[in-house]
C-alpha cells in the first residue's frame, strides 16, 4: 500500500524475503500427501520433459521429481523469479543427495519463458500463479504457450470454498484470500481462454485455510512439436535458441 513497486516486484522482494524458511520446515511425508494427485496425474501421462513454474526453494519440485515413475529418464526444469530461494533449494537437492544431471534451474522473467511453443511435456505450478492476481491470464496463456501436452495446476479453488465449507470458515478462507491478493477465479480465466479442462479437488492442503483444487488443462493437436532447448525469450518468433559458452547461455543473434 505504500510502495511505487509494481506487484511483480513486490512478490519477488518478500520471496527474497522467505529464502530458505520452507526448507526449514520441510516434511517429505506431508508434501508427498499435498502433491499426491499432481504425482498421479503425471505418472498417468507419456512425459520426457516436465517443467515446475515458481519453484520457489524446491521443496516441492524435490517431492514430485523423486515420487515419478522413471524419474531418471526424464528431463526436469523449474524457474522461480527470485534467485534467492532458488540457491538454496539446489543446496537442499544436493544435500539429500538428489542427481542433478537432468535438472536445470533458472530465473524467469515473472511470465516470460524462454521455450518455444508446445516444448515441454508437462508444466505444472504449486501455489505459484495464487499471488499473480494482475498477471495470472498472461501467466497461464504463456504456461500453455510453452506446454506439449498438459498443464497441472495445483491452486485456490473458490468454488470449491464456497460450496464445500461451512460458513463461518468460508468467510475466513475467502477474507484470507482477499487480503492477500489471492487469484481465486483460474476456473473462470480458463474458461475465458476455451481450455479443454477438469478439476480435481485437492485431498489434502497444506493448511485448511488455503484450500486447493488441482486444475488439469490438456493441449489439442499440435501445431508445433518443439525441442526443449532454452530460447531467448524476445526473439522467439526467429527460433532464436541460445548457446552454451561454459556456465552461460547467450544469443548469437541478439548478442545477450
Amino acid at each position: 500500500k505504500n510502495t511505487n513497486l509494481d506487484e511483480a516486484d513486490i512478490i519477488r522482494l518478500s520471496y527474497d524475503l522467505q529464502a530458505d524458511s520452507y526448507i526449514k520446515i520441510f516434511n517429505e511425508r506431508k508434501k508427498i500427501k499435498v502433491l499426491r494427485g499432481v504425482i498421479d496425474e503425471i505418472n498417468k501421462t507419456n512425459s520426457n520433459t516436465v517443467l515446475d513454474f515458481g519453484c520457489g526453494d524446491l521443496t516441492s519440485f524435490y517431492t514430485v521429481a523423486k515420487n515419478l515413475k522413471k524419474n531418471k529418464e526424464k528431463t526436469f526444469f523449474a524457474c522461480d523469479i527470485s534467485f534467492s530461494r532458488i540457491l538454496p533449494g539446489v543446496n537442499f537437492f544436493k544435500k539429500r543427495g538428489m542427481d542433478l544431471r537432468n535438472k536445470f534451474f533458472f530465473v524467469n522473467q515473472n511470465h516470460k519463458l524462454p521455450f518455444l511453443d508446445s516444448s515441454i511435456d508437462i508444466v505444472t505450478t504449486c501455489h505459484s500463479i495464487e499471488p499473480n492476481k494482475s498477471k495470472a491470464s498472461l501467466i497461464i496463456k504463456e504456461l500453455y504457450r510453452v506446454a506439449k501436452k498438459k498443464l497441472i495446476l495445483l491452486e485456490p479453488d473458490n468454488n470449491l470454498v464456497r460450496n464445500k465449507y461451512p460458513k463461518k470458515l468460508k468467510k475466513k478462507i475467502l477474507s484470507r484470500m482477499r487480503k492477500n491478493n489471492y487469484v481465486i477465479n483460474i476456473r473462470n480465466i480458463l474458461k475465458k481462454f476455451q481450455f479443454n479442462f477438469k478439476v480435481v479437488e485437492n485431498e489434502f492442503n497444506a493448511t485448511k485455510l488455503n484450500p486447493a483444487s488441482i486444475f488439469i488443462i490438456k493441449k489439442g493437436k499440435l501445431k508445433k512439436n518443439n525441442k526443449s532447448k532454452f530460447c531467448n525469450p524476445s526473439e522467439l518468433l526467429n527460433n532464436d535458441v541460445l548457446k552454451k559458452n561454459d556456465h552461460f547461455y547467450y544469443s548469437e543473434l541478439t548478442g545477450e
